[in-house]
This record gives C-alpha cells, structure tokens and sequence, in this order.
C-alpha cells in the first residue's frame, strides 16, 4: 500500500515539474530570442527595429527620431516617442514596527513613453566600489536635480545597495528604488536602453516642484574620484508635449479601458476601437512594434519540449531504480546455470546435494529374452477345429490301449 502511494506521489511530482519545465524553458528561450534579435538589430545599425522590438507586441512608435546624436564622450544616443505597457508595484506597512505585514498593490497600464537608446556608449558606467554613478539626472535647474542611476542592487555590497527599500511605500520609491540593472542584458551588445516612462517624468517633477523636465544628463563615473561626473547633456522638453502623444491618445485611453474596466460593455466597445485603429493612416512616419509571431515561434515550442522530453526519461530510469530495484540487481547479478551432459538412468543428487546410494537400479534384460517375448507376443494365434479335437481323443485312447497291452506282456 505504502508502495503505490509513493509511486503516486512520485508521478504527481513528475507532472508538475515537466509542467514547470517547460514553462521555464519556453519564457527563457523567448527571452534570449528577443536579447539576440536585439543584438542583430544592434549590429544591423537599423536603430528604429531596435525600437520595434522593444515596442512588442504592435505598440505604436514614431518612426521619426526625436533625437539622434552622436556625442563626444557619451556615445550615439537615439530617443524615439512611443507607447508602453508599464507595470508598477507600490506597497503599504498595513502591520507594526514588530510584525510588518506588507500587502502589496500592482498598478499595470499602457502609459507615455521615451526611450532612450545609448549606443556603443564612451562613458564608464563601472565603478570601483559599492558606488556606481551612472545614470541619467533630470534638472529643474543647474543647481536643484534628481539621479536616476542605471543599476540599483538588493545585495548588500553591490552597486547602489544603500538607495534599494525592498518595501517601496510610493510610486517614486517604486521607481527610483526599487532593484533594476539597464546595463547587464544588453552590454554584451555595446547598448544601454533607458526608458522614460510617464510615471517616472511625473513622480521626478513632482519631486523636484517643476513643470516639466527640459534637461537630461548622462552621468559616468569618474574613475580618478570615483564620483558622479556629466559625460554630456540634451537639452529638450521631455514633458511628451509631442504631436505623436496626442495622436496616440485615444488608442492608450482605450487600452487601458479594455485591460482594467469591469463593465463588459465598456471592454467591448474600446475592444472595437483598437481592432479599426491604425497608427499608420495618421502619419506616414508611424509604425509599429513587432508582433508576437516574430518571437513566439514554433521552433521554440518543440526546444522546450525535447528538454521535457529528456527529463521525462530521466524519471523513468529513476522511477525504475526506485521501485524495481531487486528485479534491475537480479537481472546484472543473475548467474548462468553451468552445461551438464545428459546421461541416461543417471541417479540423479537429492536437494541437500547427496546421492542416494540405496536406490536399486532396474534389473537387466539380456537381449535374447527380450527376442524370445518379442516372438512369443507376435506368434499367431489360431482356432482348434472341433474333429482334430476328436482325432486327437482317439489318438490318445490308442496309445493308451498300446500301454497297458505292453504291460500286461511283460508280466
């Protein structure tokens, strides 16, 4: 009984993990298909397929660069206005000092957007210490800004350990502490992308008491001082001010009726709005983010089924050395029956190994008594007819007669 529960236990446990498995491998395979095609992309130098693969699936973008520079100490830096589907996590102490309990409130919504783009960036975005400056700084003015830095780790020793609250209370703190690397997937590529989502240019006004933000900085480390040092700037109204944000308008609006309205009727009806809209129509310049098809593809299913597949013949072999051990040892340790010659009337060894010596053999028939019964089975039996029968009394009478006249002479 104890048996079949295990083998059940074992089974369901073997499910559940190709399911994990699988999951696992397809989102990866996913993930590194997108980081290559970026990669291509990269070294295509078509910096608006850049954009289109960071805009699936089928967000709109301005195929028109706001800005593109090369700058001397930075880099090539490229800013493209499109729409993004954000996602941000606030959280709130609901418990005690002693006891927090955090519940957590995740806010998701197609926003505004920017993105920056730093291709084959000259600035030192390392550091030698637990201290890394990179980033970009968003002014009010030369005397008062912020420092949005690229990385923002949550271990202790790392980069910009200090600035990472691992319970952000607010949207700034969502932003600008939470643990995020711009620098670590696409490096290998010479790419760092930056995006200004709407959320953070409203929480960076906010807290810097201004209207708008009319001036970036990249920031590198300095590596005589190891501090924050400006690699260049771009003076340009980031408040998305553009005719491109206006047109989109009505499609974002929509998008987020149709993701977040609990009334059917209200999802259907922006449903039929965003089905018949179409950027393209609004400007020749608009185009669309790649599709879903260009990553989602069939090649990548069957990869991660044949890492299933492998793992599921890895349970066999180990579902069979757990359960059908003794049968697997018998089989390797079997010994062969050693070849005996057949001997006729051999007296054969009892179970102990010992041969009976009391055992009689069977009498010997000499061959010429077995001919003679042979020839007595096979003689030919015939009647005795009735006269020779009374021949033969006659026959007999006179021989008697002939007797007892011998004996009566004699005497």
């Amino acid at each position: 009984m104890l048996k079949s529960v295990l083998k059940m236990v074992y089974i369901t446990f073997g499910a559940v993990m190709c399911f994990i498995i699988y999951s696992l491998s397809y989102s990866t395979n996913v993930q590194n298909k997108i980081i290559s095609t970026v990669g291509e992309c990269v070294d295509s130098e078509d910096r608006l397929d850049v954009a289109k693969v960071f805009s699936m699936p089928k967000l709109p973008v301005d195929g028109k660069a706001l800005y593109s520079q090369k700058m001397d100490g930075v880099g090539e830096v490229v800013i493209y206005n499109t729409v993004s589907e954000f996602s941000i996590t606030t959280y709130e102490n609901k418990g005690t000092e002693e006891k927090a309990d955090w519940d957590s409130t995740t806010e998701t919504y197609y926003e505004n957007m920017y993105y920056m783009f730093i291709f084959n960036p000259e600035f030192t975005y390392t550091s030698g210490g637990d201290k890394n400056y990179s980033g970009i700084r968003f002014y009010m003015d030369d005397e008062k800004y912020l420092d949005y830095h690229f990385i923002i780790s949550n271990e202790e020793g790392e980069d910009n350990y200090d600035e990472y609250i691992k319970h952000p209370q607010n949207k700034y703190e969502a932003v600008y502490n939470s643990k995020k690397n711009l620098i670590k997937n696409y490096s290998r590529y010479g790419l760092i992308f930056v995006p200004f989502t709407e959320t953070l240019i409203e929480e960076t006004t906010t807290k810097l008491g201004c209207e708008k933000i009319s001036k970036v900085s990249i920031i590198s480390n300095d590596i005589n001082t190891n501090l924050a040092k400006v690699a260049g700037s771009i003076e340009m109204d980031f408040d998305f001010s553009q005719q491109f944000y206006t047109d989109v308008k009505p499609y974002v609006e929509n998008k987020n009726i149709y993701e977040n309205a609990e009334n059917k009727d209200a999802k259907n009806s922006a449903k039929e709005f965003i089905d018949s809209f179409d950027i393209t129509t609004i400007n020749q310049d608009y185009v669309y983010g790649f599709s879903n098809s260009k990553f989602y593809s069939k090649s990548l299913v069957w990869n991660a089924i044949g890492i299933v597949a492998l793992f599921i013949v890895v349970l066999i072999l180990v579902y069979i050395l757990i359960f059908h051990f003794a049968f697997i040892k018998g089989i390797i340790f079997r010994q062969p029956k050693p070849k005996q010659r057949y001997v006729p009337n051999k007296v054969g060894p009892k179970n102990d190994g010992r041969v009976d010596v009391n055992i009689k053999p069977e009498k010997q028939i000499s061959s010429a008594h077995t001919k003679r019964k042979s020839e007595a089975i096979d003689a030919k039996v015939e009647p005795v007819k009735e006269n020779d029968n009374k021949l033969e009394a006659k026959e007999e009478n006179v021989d008697s007669n002939s007797k007892e006249n011998d004996t009566d002479g004699k005497n």
